[in-house]
């Protein structure tokens, strides 16, 4: 039987052998239609999340679900918007970070618009881990930290290896 894959649910189609004469049609149908669908979309791109960023000050956090396998992932495209808020300070930003696989290990590219410190340098900061983890840290804001409302807002789009 043709296994037809389409997001994460695998369909068996019967040979077309003992059906009826339509079944031919309606598997290519089928095939041109999950292969659409991976033309919008693949298994490896993170929908739209929001992590609430409960301190002031992080270090090395993960994005959940901005884990990028190289075996599948060969780069991402995630966007982003991060709002953090104290008693005396505001801060919003909103920006990219490319990630590229160079076959041995990632490459990210961050570019962004928003406030920067004093010394010129972003209060957000982003890595990768040799797994493929994306990972935020973030600089101190002055004033009394508001955990509720402080949060990153991020999805991603990622183009396969081809494997």
């Amino acid at each position: 039987m043709p296994k037809i894959v389409i997001g994460e649910v695998t369909i068996d189609f019967p040979k077309t052998g003992a059906d009826p004469a339509w079944s031919p049609s309606i598997i290519q149908f089928a095939e041109t239609v999950a292969e659409q669908f991976l033309a919008i979309s693949s298994n490896f791109d993170v929908p739209p999340s929001v992590l609430i960023l409960t301190n002031n000050v992080n270090t090395d956090i993960n994005l959940d679900g901005a884990d990028f396998n190289s075996v599948h992932v060969s780069s991402f495209n995630l966007t982003y918007t991060i709002y953090r808020k104290s008693s005396t300070t505001t801060l919003s930003e909103t920006g990219n970070v490319i990630g590229t696989y160079n076959g041995v290990s990632w490459d990210l590219e961050h570019s962004y618009s928003g406030e920067r410190q004093s010394s010129g340098q972003s209060y957000h900061t982003f890595t990768i881990d040799s797994q493929g983890q994306v990972k935020l840290t973030t600089a101190s804001i002055s004033g009394v930290y508001d955990d509720e409302e402080s949060k990153i807002s991020y999805s991603a789009k990622t183009l396969l290896t081809g494997v």
